[in-house]
């Protein structure tokens, strides 16, 4: 009987005491004997690898594991060389082995889902890590990357629970209490979450992270003054954080302090000039303060620096507020985007949908903004009344939680799939596996879009509508749906997408459920006409002030009610008053007011006789609130799809009247109205009917209309996955031949229906 090597022994002993030099002294002796000892050669290699000489290591691994391939403990230690050399998928492939030879090997185990969870593979990561913690019900380390898998994978009921089994076992870890938070919080127990932070801060009041983390839960339960009081605590702790100035800076925003928000704004993103979170609030604070050529300029220093697609979105979208932008430059603008996510190279996409143009259809709906927004009212309309036995809508929904119009929305569609925690990979994959045919983009470039995910192309057909104010740039998307009022003939050229046009409106307005009986003409109490308009503040610029000005010098005793969050924030009030007052409108003369909820705006209209509607950036929603509570709007439409919002609404509710064809003439129509009380009377009592009774609030006709958009659009891609000669390409976003007209559009894509 041969007895243990003395040789091995030793340099065993020498490893261990960390003597690194002289146990690979012996681990060398032992293979000069005996060039296949399998163990010397497996810890000489690990101990190249600790001392940073890899690609010996790996090669003698790598003999090792020829050497004796059976052997569990040597295919795994051949797994921790090929890590070390970022080899990642030939680490999986060796460690899968290892556990293959031997179930037990919990190091192996406990690698391959750590190293599974690092390449955010967390579903067959948890197959490994919960079969490592059946081997050893006492590690808190495998636990804890469970945790971090639920997470990922928004299991935060069982994330919670490991966390709760660790803290048994090790009450004082406070990564664990925050990661207890973080569940908590994504499942909206926001005072749990808060014990949790204090209880981690209880343990260690220096810890920069958790007081973050308590900001932002103290922002969720609408406690700002604690929530700042927590940003400043961990500011003190670490000057050089950008995340706790970005929190400030989201509490100022919501507190209306909007020159204290650019300020915190500015301070994130002098420690990262490219952190979405500041720079998205600081853009939209200098929107809401009309300082759209400053925002602009911010967008596009970073998009130049760093190619974001993300913030070219916001750049986009905050084109539209400029006075004297041309559809052709807007086009020109938005085509880039596509560049950003792609490079220069367009892949191709192939889909497998049965090409039956006859068959029932799974429409998905992707959003941010299932809730009370405009989008979600006008999707709920559609939702609500799907012909369910030729269509299956899926929503794509990129909310944590539903307020009401969310639940109604949920409670109608074929499926409700929450995205907020899905990456663009992730959530390609998931429309692909649910079969969707046509895909509708209800953001286009505003928050919480989707457009990186459009840009891969998951369903066969994909269209924009509702949510944006215009072409998106991108080429995978096949289709824009409009009507003839947004996008007559002249203006096709400049949409990147197919012009698909409802035969009236291009969405329908379903009255708020709230909204109050349409009250007397307030101008025959008070004594003199009070024009109105709720737009967001960066709609109204310098020309639109000069306009509404010329109004009230025209009727010297009317008063002009502006209304919407934000515009009574000091800022914007001595914005807009300078403005008026340049032109020699006193400041009683205009009344400025912050806004409140829906039913609070649609009473204001109670007291308001004429609207006034923005230019160039149209108003929409506010329009239809406007005429459901008999006050008529006077419009402007112009050359962009975002100035002719307010020309499509009273062009199909039968309401032209009130439409100018320059600025001479919104004056006009304007004077003459407040002029008239006995018309403008008469106008108030019979618009409400008026409207109901026309296209734009026929949800049940306009809901068909859309199927049979949605059909026609399924039918032109069946004609092109059809035919052999593009096969290949039809899910590329192959196109119907263009007449000879349309082909000299000096080389532009869009088609009209």
């Amino acid at each position: 009987m041969v007895g243990p090597d003395p040789l091995f022994i030793m340099a065993q002993s020498r490893h261990k005491a960390g003597l690194l030099d002289d146990a690979r002294a012996l681990y060398s002796q032992i293979l000069e004997r005996e060039p296949d000892h399998v163990d010397a050669m497996q810890f000489l290699g690990m101990i190249e690898l600790e001392d940073k000489n890899a690609a010996v290591g790996l090669e003698l691994l790598e003999r090792a594991a020829q050497v004796a391939p059976d052997n569990s403990q040597a295919v795994y230690h051949l797994g921790l060389a090929l890590q070390a050399v970022d080899r990642l998928d030939e680490a999986v492939v060796a460690l899968e082995r290892s556990v293959v030879l031997d179930p037990t090997n919990l190091q192996a185990e406990r690698k391959l889902g750590w190293l599974m969870q690092q390449q955010k593979q967390f579903d067959a990561a948890m197959k490994h890590l919960e079969r490592a913690l059946e081997l050893d019900p006492n590690d808190i380390d495998t636990r804890i990357a469970i945790s971090v898998c639920c997470i990922a994978t928004r299991r935060y009921g069982a994330a919670a629970a490991q966390c709760y089994a660790i803290l048994e076992v090790d009450p004082k870890n406070v990564g664990v209490w925050r990661s207890l938070a973080y569940a908590q919080n994504q499942e909206r127990d926001y005072a749990g979450a808060r014990r949790s932070l204090e209880r981690a801060l209880e343990l260690d009041p220096e810890n920069r992270y958790a007081q973050v983390d308590l900001g932002n839960v103290l922002k969720a339960l609408n406690l700002p003054y604690e929530a700042l009081l927590a940003y400043e605590r961990a500011i003190e702790l670490d000057p050089e954080q950008a995340v706790p100035w970005a929190g400030k800076a989201i509490v100022y925003h919501t507190m209306g302090k909007l020159e204290e928000c650019i300020a915190a704004c500015e301070h994130a993103l002098e420690i990262d000039p490219t952190f979405s979170p500041a720079l998205n609030n600081l853009g939209l604070t200098l929107l809401t303060l009309g300082r759209i050529e400053i925002a602009l300029e911010r967008f596009k220093k970073v998009v130049d620096e760093r190619g974001n697609p993300g913030i070219f979105s916001n750049f986009l979208f905050a084109s539209h507020y400029l006075e004297g932008t041309t559809p052709r430059a807007l086009l020109r603008s938005h085509r880039r985007y596509e560049t950003l996510v792609h490079g220069k190279k367009r892949p191709k996409f192939r889909h497998a949908n049965p090409p039956d143009p006859e068959r029932p259809l799974k429409i998905g709906y992707v959003s941010g903004d299932f809730a009370v927004h405009p989008v979600g009212f006008f999707v709920s309309s559609v939702i609500t009344r799907h012909d369910k036995s030729r269509f299956e809508s899926i929503c794509y929904s990129g909310r944590s939680g539903e307020d009401y119009v969310g639940y109604r929305i949920k409670a109608h569609a074929n499926h409700f799939r929450r995205t907020v925690d899905m990456s663009d990979p992730d959530l390609i994959e998931r429309i692909r596996e649910d079969g969707i045919d046509i895909l509708i983009d209800l953001s286009g470039h505003t928050a919480a879009n989707r457009l990186v995910t459009f840009a891969h192309k998951p369903a066969p057909v994909q269209a924009t509508w509702a949510g944006y104010v215009g072409t998106t740039g991108l080429r995978a998307m096949d289709w824009l749906i409009a009507d003839r009022f947004h996008v007559p003939p002249e203006l096709e050229a400049f949409h990147s997408e197919r012009v698909y046009r409802m035969p009236h409106g291009y969405i329908c307005y379903e009255p708020f459920v709230m909204a109050p009986s349409v009250g007397p003409l307030p101008a025959l109490e008070s004594g003199f006409v009070t024009f109105c308009s709720f737009p967001n503040p960066a709609k109204i610029n310098a020309g639109t002030i000069a306009v509404w000005a010329r109004i009230l010098a025209a009727v010297p005793h009317a008063r002009l009610r502006l209304s919407y969050k934000w515009l009574n924030a000091p800022l914007n009030v001595e914005r807009i008053h300078a403005g008026f007052a340049s032109h020699g409108i006193a400041a009683e003369r205009v009344l400025l007011e912050g806004g409140g909820d829906p039913k609070a705006m649609m009473d204001s209209y109670n007291a308001s006789d004429i609207g006034l509607d923005t230019f160039p950036y149209s108003g929409g929603l506010t329009t239809c609130e406007a005429l459901w509570m008999g006050v008529p709007v006077v419009t402007w439409p112009g050359d962009r799809f975002e100035s002719r919002h307010s020309f499509s609404h009273l062009s199909n509710a039968g309401l032209t009247e009130t439409t100018a064809r320059d600025r001479d003439d919104y004056v006009r129509i304007a004077a003459e109205l407040a002029g008239d009380l006995p018309r403008l009377a008469d106008i108030r009592l019979n618009l409400r009917p008026r409207m109901a009774a026309s296209p734009l609030c026929n949800a049940g006709q306009f809901v068909h209309d859309l199927e049979d958009g949605f059909r026609t659009m399924w039918r032109a891609w069946c004609a092109t996955a059809r035919a052999p000669r593009v096969a290949a390409s039809s899910a590329a976003g192959a196109k119907a031949p263009r007449t000879p007209k349309e082909s000299a559009r000096r080389g532009l894509r869009p088609l009209s229906c």
